[in-house]
């Protein structure tokens, strides 16, 4: 036991910082903990997307062979109509985009460009999956956010054209977060600011 009221103040002061501290890190691992659920929610609704192009595409393989592109963009759109926050398209090994939509985007206007920044992951993701013959999924972290692409063969078309879709998760700045540090902030301003009743 401490034979000074400092030394008794310095103990309690310490047993108030080390419990802030602890629940701190659980609303931190809370947080992360939601993020994970959230990027998984977000991962499987990404494929269910994927696979949505492909059943509204899937009749559309003559029409790329025809040099109709407009068939597989309007096919992607009406596909991802009903998936809010993810974009997609349809790729083609050795020529690229055939087809981009992003009908749920929320900004000024209508998105109809090709993410330049994710375009070689979306190369490369497309292509895998058309060489495999099967889905692929990737998934990039970042600071502020996940990145997550999925791809899968077309049904039907050439052997070298996939569907695919993208989706990103904030994780900076999102609610969760917000919530996380705003918590961890006031407890240890609490603690800072009161005295302990301890002595």
């Amino acid at each position: 036991m401490p034979r000074s009221i400092v030394a008794w103040f310095v103990v309690c002061w310490g047993l108030f910082l080390v419990a802030a501290l602890v629940v701190g890190a659980m609303l931190v691992a809370l947080y992360q903990d939601t993020t994970s659920q959230r990027t998984a929610r977000a991962a499987a609704n990404n494929s269910r997307a994927c696979d949505a192009i492909v059943r509204e595409a899937g009749s559309a393989g003559a029409l790329e062979r025809s040099g109709a592109k407009a068939g597989y963009a309007a096919a992607v759109d009406h596909a991802l109509a009903s998936f809010p926050g993810v974009e997609g398209g349809i790729w083609q090994s050795a020529v690229g985009s055939l087809a981009y939509a992003y009908p749920t985007y929320e900004g000024s206007g209508q998105k109809t460009d090709l993410p330049q920044a994710e375009e070689p992951t979306i190369r490369q993701v497309a292509e895998t999956a058309a060489s495999a013959r099967r889905p692929v999924e990737r998934k990039r972290d970042s600071r502020s956010q996940v990145l997550l692409i999925s791809a899968c063969p077309m049904a039907g078309a050439a052997a070298d054209i996939t569907a695919w879709t993208m989706t990103r998760v904030v994780s900076i700045g999102a609610r969760p977060f917000l919530l996380a540090t705003t918590g961890l902030a006031l407890l240890l301003l609490k603690y800072g600011t009161r005295s302990p009743p301890c002595g």
